[in-house]
C-alpha cells in the first residue's frame, strides 16, 4: 500500500477518528456465520483490515480461530487490552505478530498487499466488513488478486459493502455489480441482505449496506 495511504489510516486511529467501529458483533456476521464456516468447527477466519473489531472476539468465542491484518498497531493493542486477552509479540522482516497465549487469535501488523499464504496459509473463511470500501478503485484490483491468493479450494467470503451516491471516499461506494464482475472468474455471488439504513452517512446522504456471499463457482 502507498505510504501516504498507510499514514492516513494510522492517523485515523491515532486521532480516534474511527466512526466505523462498532461496540458489538456485526448482525450479518452472526446471522450468516454458518454460511461463512459451512457449518464446520475450528475454522480459521481471515479479517482483512481488521482494526479492533469485536467481530474477531465473537468468532473466537464461538470456538474458531482468528487471523487479522491491519497497518495500525494502535488498533491491535487496543483490541487485546479492551478484551483482556493476554498476548505475545513476535517480529519478522515483513510484519509484527500479536498472538493470544492460546494461539487462536493472530493479528498481523502488515500491509494487506504483502500478506500472502506463505505467512499464514490459506483460508476457507473470509469476513470482509467494508475493507474493500476503504480502498480506491486501483487498490481494489490489487486487493482482489491478493485475496484470491489466500483462498483454500472450498472457500466462503462474507462481504459487507457500504453503498452510497457520493463520488468521494473512503468509504468508497462499491456497487454490487463491481464485486460480481471482479470475482466472476472464480465465484458465484449471492446477495444475502440489504440494509437500507445502517446509521452512517457520507455527506448529506445515508449509506446502505449489502451483504454478499461468495462461493467457488460451480
Amino acid at each position: 500500500m502507498d505510504q501516504n495511504k498507510i499514514a492516513y489510516w494510522v492517523k485515523r486511529w491515532d486521532d480516534n477518528n474511527t466512526g466505523w467501529h462498532r461496540s458489538e458483533a456485526h448482525i450479518n456476521l452472526v446471522q450468516y456465520f454458518d454460511k461463512l464456516t459451512n457449518g464446520k468447527a475450528n475454522v480459521a477466519v481471515y479479517f482483512p483490515m481488521c482494526g479492533k473489531t469485536l467481530d474477531m472476539m465473537w468468532v473466537y468465542e464461538q470456538g474458531h480461530s482468528v487471523v487479522g491484518v491491519d497497518i495500525a498497531e494502535k488498533s491491535v493493542k487496543e483490541f487485546f487490552a479492551e478484551n483482556r486477552v493476554e498476548y505475545e509479540v513476535t517480529e519478522s522482516k515483513t510484519n509484527k505478530l500479536y498472538q493470544s497465549k492460546d494461539g487462536k487469535i493472530k493479528i498481523y501488523i502488515a500491509d494487506i498487499f504483502k500478506f500472502t499464504s506463505d505467512i499464514c496459509g490459506k483460508f476457507e473463511s473470509v469476513w470482509d466488513r467494508a475493507a474493500m470500501n476503504a480502498l480506491d478503485a486501483e487498490d481494489r484490483k490489487r486487493y482482489r488478486e491478493c485475496t484470491k491468493g489466500l483462498l483454500a479450494p472450498d472457500f466462503s467470503i462474507l462481504l459487507a459493502l457500504m453503498q452510497h451516491d457520493e463520488p468521494t471516499g473512503p468509504p468508497y461506494n462499491i456497487p454490487t455489480e463491481e464485486v460480481m464482475e471482479a470475482f466472476s472468474d472464480m465465484c458465484d455471488v449471492t446477495v444475502l441482505t440489504v440494509r437500507e439504513d445502517i446509521g452512517l452517512s457520507l455527506g448529506p446522504k445515508k449509506m446502505k449496506e449489502t451483504t454478499l456471499l461468495l462461493r467457488p463457482k460451480k
